[in-house]
């Protein structure tokens, strides 16, 4: 019987409660194949023409939040 050989696993994030609850699964199946985890996340191409209009975040807005939540997955998968 052939073995899989998977060397990269891509967890694609919207911050979501489902998307998060698939970092564990994630981790793990990297783990099962010693493969590389890689975390996605787009900030859609809507936001980039962003203003930041009273209640409606500029692209700075997205970019921070983005950032801290995909370092907050990061310290959640090791």
């Amino acid at each position: 019987m052939p073995q899989i050989q998977i060397n990269r696993v891509l967890l694609a994030t919207d911050f979501s409660p489902g998307s998060m609850a698939a970092l564990p699964y994630a981790v793990a199946f990297a783990r099962r194949f010693h493969s590389t985890l890689y975390l996605a996340h787009v900030i859609a191409d809507e936001a980039s023409g962003s203003s930041g209009a009273e209640g409606e975040p500029t692209l700075d807005d997205l970019r921070a939040h983005a950032d801290e939540q995909m370092s907050t997955l990061r310290e959640c998968a090791w």
